[in-house]
């Protein structure tokens, strides 16, 4: 999370009293968990002074993500709209695009939710939640020799996982190779 010495850069970088202000303003609303009346104003200060993005796009990230946050299991098409400004901001941010994967999972969106987790398993290649999902999405498809190689994944991250011993069985006698 950026911390106020960062905002005290970006404060000093401007020389308009207003904008000033709703840097503040902006920061007050993130710091207090009014994701979107930050995400509103940090696009206000974008959209009057553009050099700004750079020093202020932490804060946005983070704002976009506490929205997207905030509404992903209730409204998923404003969940994404919010994940996917801060992915446009940092198109790397592990947990806009796990959260992203999630979202298009639940939406039976297959082919967007594998694109999203490879990329966080290239991203983050140790987060074994990732390949559970991607596993799960390959065998919800019936691609069970790639849901496989998801679960021996994570079982090379986490040795004693028994659920993922367990769900590797299953996907073994489903794929009819247990030898």
């Amino acid at each position: 999370r950026p911390d106020a010495a960062s905002t005290r850069t970006a404060v000093a970088a401007v020389e308009n009293p207003a904008e000033i202000g709703k840097i503040t303003a902006a920061k007050t609303a993130l710091d207090a968990k009014q994701y979107a009346q930050a995400v509103s104003l940090f696009e206000e200060i974008f959209s009057g002074n553009p050099s700004l993005k750079k020093e202020l796009s932490e804060f946005y990230v983070n704002a976009a993500l506490g929205q997207a946050a905030n509404l992903i299991k209730t409204d998923s098409g404003k969940a994404e709209i919010f994940l996917l400004k801060a992915l446009q901001i940092d198109p790397d941010n592990i947990s806009g695009l796990s959260n992203l994967g999630y979202l298009y999972m639940g939406r039976k969106n297959y082919p967007k939710a594998i694109e999203t987790y490879l990329k966080v398993t290239t991203l983050a290649p140790r987060l074994p939640d990732t390949f559970f999902n991607l596993g799960y999405v390959y065998a919800q498809l019936g691609r069970l020799d790639e849901a496989i190689q998801q679960r021996l994944q994570i079982l090379q991250l986490t040795p004693s996982d028994y659920i993922t011993h367990r769900n590797l069985v299953l996907l073994y006698r489903d794929a009819d190779r247990l030898d």
